[in-house]
């Protein structure tokens, strides 16, 4: 996880609300970008203006990855807002994904869904699945990265067990007598150690 994730992967960020998996999203979005690389960020719980302010808070300058980093705007529709992408509308959803891959270049691209627990709210569970299902075989013909954020208790456990079987890798994140903790739990075709390890942020870095 420190050293990124690898291409050609779907992973599923899993975590309570009150672990880091947007912390360590940003940062491997940052790292991404730094090392030329492109992000197209699927926002559905919050408006754009507010993920550019906790990027500065956590002194990740918006400004040096701004021009790498492009929105598909999935709130703002619920507030009424006609500019916003409907999340109800996943056919909607899926062509404006496709014309801005096509836009930004899908070499060196990692697609966020933060979140996915959102979709499951707002739709039915079959129509999500297929529509992430057909986000990661995009991802993985064209060895890109999607990365899929998972609220914890905020599905079913069978939806989380269909798109455990669609993606390649799960990360898990807890909170545990005031510890942050991580482990891999899945990592298909690579050798990998399951073990919860501890971490902290600092100077935005994740050290284990």
């Amino acid at each position: 996880m420190g050293g990124g994730l690898p291409p050609g992967y779907n992973f599923v960020l899993s975590g309570k609300i009150d672990t880091d998996k947007t912390v360590l999203t940003y940062l491997l979005i940052n790292n991404h970008i730094k090392s030329g690389g492109k992000c197209l960020y699927i926002v559905t719980n919050r408006d754009t203006d507010s993920i550019k302010e906790e990027l500065e808070e956590l002194n990740l300058d918006y400004n040096k990855i701004s021009k790498n980093l492009f929105f598909l705007d999935c709130f703002s529709a619920k507030a009424g807002n006609k500019k916003g992408t409907n999340i109800e509308d996943l056919n909607s959803v899926s062509a404006k994904l496709e014309a801005m891959r096509t836009q930004i270049g899908k070499e060196n691209l990692i697609e966020v869904f933060d979140t996915v627990s959102d979709f499951f709210i707002n739709n039915e569970s079959k129509k999500v699945i297929k529509f992430l299902e057909a986000a990661c075989a995009r991802a993985l013909k064209s060895k890109s990265i999607a990365l899929f954020l998972l609220d914890q208790g905020a599905q079913e456990e069978r939806d989380l067990i269909a798109l455990e079987s669609v993606t390649q890798g799960t990360v898990e994140l807890e909170n545990k007598e005031d510890m942050n903790r991580l482990r891999v739990s899945k990592l298909v075709g690579l050798q990998h150690d399951n073990r919860w390890v501890n971490y902290k942020i600092e100077a935005n870095k994740i050290l284990f």
